[in-house]
C-alpha cells in the first residue's frame, strides 16, 4: 500500500487506496494499471465518493522537460517505474512515490536526468461531489 485515505478508520470511513503489486488484484470498484515494468499500480475507490483515472508518462532521456498542471481540487499520485528525474529541488528515482494535493505545487515539472527513459504511472483522484480531495499522510 503506498497511499490511502483516510489513514485511520477512527477518522472517517475508507474512501480510496493505491497499491503496487507484481500482479493485478481483481476486486470490485477497482481500476488497474497496465502492469508496467515490475509493478502493477492498483487503485480502489468508494465509487459514490471518489473517482480515479490512471495514465502513464514516458519521457525519453533526450526529450527535455514536461510540465503538468494539476487542478487544485484533485489529488495526484505518481509511482516512478523507471528512470530518474528532477522535480523542483528533489531528485526522484524508480521506486519513489509522489503525492500532490490542495496547495501543493499545481505546476509539476519533470526533468529527466541521467541515462534512461523516465516512466511514471499517474493516479488522478477527485471527489464526485466536486469538493477538494484531501489526504492525510
Amino acid at each position: 500500500m503506498v497511499a490511502a485515505s483516510p489513514d485511520s478508520l477512527a477518522r472517517a470511513p475508507w474512501q480510496w487506496d493505491v497499491r503496487v503489486s507484481r500482479d493485478p488484484v481483481g476486486q470490485s470498484q477497482q481500476h488497474d494499471g497496465a502492469g508496467i515494468g515490475w509493478h502493477h499500480v492498483c487503485v480502489r475507490t468508494e465509487a459514490a465518493l471518489v473517482s480515479a483515472d490512471l495514465s502513464t508518462v514516458t519521457l525519453d532521456e533526450d526529450g527535455g522537460a514536461l510540465t503538468l498542471e494539476r487542478p487544485r481540487d484533485e489529488l495526484w499520485l505518481a509511482v516512478v517505474e523507471a528512470g530518474t528525474f528532477r522535480h523542483g529541488v528533489f531528485e526522484v528515482a524508480a521506486g519513489d512515490v509522489l503525492v500532490w494535493e490542495g496547495d501543493d505545487p499545481r505546476s509539476i515539472d519533470i526533468t529527466p536526468i541521467g541515462s534512461g527513459a523516465v516512466l511514471c504511472v499517474f493516479v488522478t483522484l477527485r471527489r464526485t461531489d466536486g469538493d477538494a480531495l484531501r489526504w492525510v499522510p
